[in-house]
């Protein structure tokens, strides 16, 4: 594992978030795929029909900023894919529709895929259980992490490691993963490794999340290649202990997160 890094980004507006993608991609440069041909997945969170300023779902605006980059630098062949929750899923509510990502996407030229039913490959969860995980999160050439940075009851915060599981195909997955949350989110992120993240600290969500909370703006874009470090950095920007989230926690006593991670978070000057 080479240094970590974390970049942290203030935007308050359209053009200041284009600026943000634009230095992310400048800085990440290493990530990128040679090939102008090669497959790039964009993972949002879209787990509901709520949009951005719900503090809910990936906003818009981050993701033109992603996808005008990309076409800049060449990128064509480039896919928008989420699995909504279960019970969208289990309704038949076309979430990607809802939110307009089918418009946005028509608009510049690139693929919407719904994850609950995309090709799949089988992982392993806890205790030898078997789930489905899309291919495409497996195949990709550049599998780019578009989180929310949110709260939530189960979880304590959702952000890169909870996002993953937008990637699990069909309705029993998601519910496998719930049989032993918190380890099972671990087993999928270490089958499934986005090369990069990118979180929409724009209108987050505090308090019960990830559908019932309140929404609060806090005008930030934060990015990084490991989403350990990347978490940990959101966890000190909402005033969470990270040993009172989960996922981290047991990350760190699994041996998958180290003190280089929590050293990189808090080394990070956020006055700037």
């Amino acid at each position: 594992m080479g240094p970590l890094k974390v970049s942290l980004f203030q935007c308050h507006d359209a053009q200041q978030i284009r600026d943000a993608v634009s230095k992310i991609f400048s800085e990440y440069d290493y990530l990128l795929p040679q090939s102008k041909d090669s497959v790039i997945l964009l993972k949002p969170n879209l787990n509901s029909n709520m949009n951005a300023l719900t503090g809910n779902t990936t906003d818009l605006r981050l993701l033109v900023a992603v996808i005008r980059i990309l076409r800049a630098r060449g990128f064509h062949d480039i896919t928008i894919g989420d699995g909504t929750s279960s019970g969208f899923y289990r309704n038949k509510i076309d979430v990607i529709s809802r939110l307009r990502i089918d418009r946005l996407a028509r608009h510049f030229e690139v693929k919407t895929l719904d994850l609950n039913y995309a090709p799949y490959e089988e992982i392993s969860f806890e205790k030898g259980g078997k789930v489905r995980a899309a291919k495409l999160c497996c195949e990709a050439d550049l599998f780019i992490n578009l989180p929310k940075l949110k709260m939530h009851f189960e979880t304590m915060m959702s952000v890169c490691v909870k996002n993953l599981i937008g990637c699990l195909v069909g309705l029993h997955s998601k519910q496998k993963v719930h049989d032993s949350l918190i380890t099972n989110i671990l087993h999928l992120n270490r089958a499934l490794k986005p090369h990069l993240h990118i979180v929409d600290g724009l209108i987050g969500m505090e308090g019960t999340g990830p559908s019932r909370g309140t929404p609060v703006k806090m005008n930030l874009v934060i990015a990084g290649d490991d989403p350990f470090a990347v978490d940990l950095l959101c966890a000190k920007l909402v005033g969470v202990d990270y040993c009172e989230v989960p996922v981290l926690r047991t990350a760190l006593r699994l041996g998958l997160m180290t003190s280089e991670h929590v050293r990189c978070a808090d080394e990070l000057d956020l006055s700037k």
